[in-house]
This record gives C-alpha cells, structure tokens and sequence, in this order.
C-alpha cells in the first residue's frame, strides 16, 4: 500500500470517529435534558404537590381545633399539628422554586407564623375561634396558589421534555444521512484511483 493509500484510509477513519463523537455529544446533551426534566417533574414538582396536600391537611386539623376547643386543651391539640407544619416547610423549602414560588412561598411563611401567634391570643382569650378560622381560610387560598404554581410548571417541564425529545429525533435522522453521505465520501476517497493508477490503468 502506498503512503497516499495509507492517508486516504486514515483519513477516512478520522471522518468516521468525528462524525461518530459529534453525533454522541450531541444526543448526550439532549438526552441529559430530557433526564433533566424528569427529575424536576419528580422532585420538584410531584414532591411538592405531595407536601402542599400534607398542609392542606394540617390546616384543617387546626380549623377543627379552634372550632372544638380552647385553652391548654388546644394548645395541646395543635403542639404536633405546628411541628408537622414545620417539617413539611422546611421540605418544600428544599425543592427549587421558581422566581414567583419563592414569593408565594414566603407569604405561606408568614401567614403560618401569622395563625400561630392569633393561636396564642385564642388561648388566652383575647380572640374569638371565627378570626383564627378566617387566618386559615386566607393560609389554604395561598396553598392553593401553591398548587397551581405546580400544575404551570409541571406543564411548562413537560413541554421542555418533547422538545428535547422531538431534537433527538430529529438528530436521530440527521445521523442517519450524515453517515451515508459520509459512507459514499469515504468510500470515494478509498476507491477513487490517483493520477498515477489511471495512468496505468490506461497502459495496461
């Protein structure tokens, strides 16, 4: 084999390793999205969906203790409500939130701590269970935005998943031609005689 036969067949395996490695970046990153966004579905969005109907549920224990009871036998009752209250924040907090999220997130924050001192002026008396009713009712109209903030950004995840998973595809098929055409070049350059083979091609 001659030293420009040796280079036509290095060159074309070059070709092939690039083609091969840019293809592979290319369908890694976009495989990483897709993988991406499920795990922010999951995370992110499922997990708090899950802990804001665990709130949901908390708050209505509470509405059910200011309605039927009072004094040291309410602070008794809602002492391991307000710790579950905690725990539950403090694992919502931990997932990512959005720009928005965050602000509705603090308001939850502050209308908890909020319903927890007028907790404090119902023992004592010094209001009625109606007002802490009332505190509730308004901290439930933000979990439901909460909730809703859920379903937008689950929906907006979702619609980043097909993209990806429609640019894969496409990818897919560009891979496809793109080894093809690739085949025939190399093929070409492989196969196509030089000056001097033709040249005694034609003598023979």
């Amino acid at each position: 084999m001659t030293l420009f036969n040796k280079i036509k067949w290095i060159l074309g395996v070059v070709l092939v390793f690039l083609l091969v490695l840019t293809t592979n970046l290319v369908d890694r990153h976009h495989f990483s999205a897709m993988a991406d966004t499920v795990e922010t579905i999951y995370a992110d969005r499922l997990v708090a969906h899950s802990i804001i109907y665990d709130l949901s549920e908390q708050l209505w224990q509470l509405e059910t203790a200011y309605a039927t009871r009072e004094g040291d036998r309410l602070s008794r009752a809602t002492a391991a409500t307000h710790e579950e209250i905690e725990e539950a924040v403090d694992r919502f907090a931990a997932t990512k939130l959005t720009e928005r999220e965050s602000l509705v997130f603090d308001r939850l924050r502050r209308g908890l701590g909020d319903l927890q001192e007028r907790e404090e002026a119902l023992v004592n008396g010094e209001v009625g269970s109606e007002v802490l009713q009332a505190e509730a009712a308004a901290v439930r109209t933000i979990l439901r935005e909460l909730s809703d903030i859920q379903l937008t950004e689950g929906e907006r995840q979702l619609t980043l998943g097909r993209k990806a998973l429609g640019l894969v595809h496409f990818f897919t098929q560009v891979e496809i031609v793109g080894l093809v055409v690739l085949a025939i070049i190399v093929q070409f350059i492989i196969l196509y005689p030089t000056g001097e083979q033709r040249d005694t091609d034609t003598y023979r």
